[in-house]
């Protein structure tokens, strides 16, 4: 049975090729092109180029009219059925086109306006690739489906921007953030889920921490060259000037929330104890114990922080 299932199988596969290069060739003739090239095979789109020129249009016979987009682009991305959108160029610039089957008026959508487009998958067949975007020079992060700029373009190549992987309810929250504090860059903490904000002020380029639920609620205010997110249930974290570290209590763990270690020590690291939390500070190279509620050293510097004799909690 087998000798013969397989014959009969390239028997249909070539009928079926058959039927849809006929079909090809009237969309051509209809459309005066030429040199078609398959895009997503699923939903049978392809692509084609103008007659005696170099523009290319997208085609579908899954729709009546067949056209999906007028022979009028530099170039049209492949689109596979796990890309939600195909990148086209128009006049040198680059613009988005999302899936025709889900969004109706994706052609009308189109905004060639950037000076090149690129996917980044975290993994192979990412059904929801992020997409970097360089602007006027500049690169930065855009949303592929309303174009919003989760990461405004103020970076110089594409592997300095910090990619956020953003769902439409934080994109909202990032649009309140930036127009309440006027704000340029904002970051969520996606490890905790709980609204809380990497902050940069436009005007003074420093850092704060901020959680924004019903209203927006200053963590640790913006002081800061830069600074660390709270670790899971962490009662403090490290905030940074002139290259130096120091440590801000968590507002949710303190009523007088503040910076209870100076930012005079090059690196810190926080170990959890049975009962509590310890801190450890770098500076010149060597390691200290730190009392992180006081602000005191506590012991003598060593070499190495493994070196640093373990202290229990009832110790402290």
């Amino acid at each position: 049975m087998k000798k013969f299932f397989f014959p009969l199988l390239i028997l249909i596969s070539a009928s079926l090729s058959a039927q849809s290069e006929s079909e090809i060739d009237s969309i051509q003739k209809v459309f005066k092109a030429r040199d078609y090239t398959w895009v997503d095979e699923e939903n049978k789109i392809f692509k084609m180029r103008k007659a005696f020129s170099a523009k290319w249009g997208l085609f579908s016979w899954n729709i009546s009219e067949k056209q999906l987009l007028p022979m009028v682009y530099d170039s049209v991305s492949f689109m596979t059925d796990y890309e939600p959108f195909s990148i086209v160029k128009r006049k040198g610039k680059y613009g988005i086109y999302l899936l025709p089957f889900e969004i109706t008026d994706a052609a009308q959508g189109i905004n060639c306006i950037y000076d090149e487009l690129r996917k980044v998958e975290e993994e192979p067949h990412d059904s929801q690739p992020l997409l970097l975007a360089k602007k006027d020079g500049k690169w930065g992060q855009i949303d592929w489906l309303d174009e919003f700029p989760i990461i405004p373009f103020i970076y110089a190549s594409a592997q300095a921007v910090p990619l956020q992987n953003v769902d439409s309810w934080a994109s909202e929250m990032i649009k309140g953030v930036r127009e309440k504090l006027k704000a340029d860059l904002v970051f969520l903490d996606n490890g905790n889920g709980d609204g809380v904000l990497k902050v940069r002020i436009s005007a003074s380029k420093k850092w704060g921490l901020y959680q924004y639920m019903d209203e927006i609620k200053t963590l640790i205010p913006a002081e800061y060259d830069s600074l660390d997110f709270f670790g899971w249930n962490n009662p403090f974290t490290g905030v940074y000037k002139n290259g130096k570290v120091g440590i801000y209590t968590s507002a949710r763990s303190f009523e007088d929330a503040r910076e209870t270690v100076p930012c005079q020590y090059d690196n810190y690291k926080i170990i959890a104890g049975n009962r509590d939390y310890f801190l450890a500070v770098q500076l010149n190279e060597k390691w200290s114990w730190m009392d992180w509620r006081e602000g005191k050293l506590i012991g003598t510097w060593v070499n190495h922080i493994k070196d640093l004799k373990y202290r229990e909690d009832d110790a402290w």
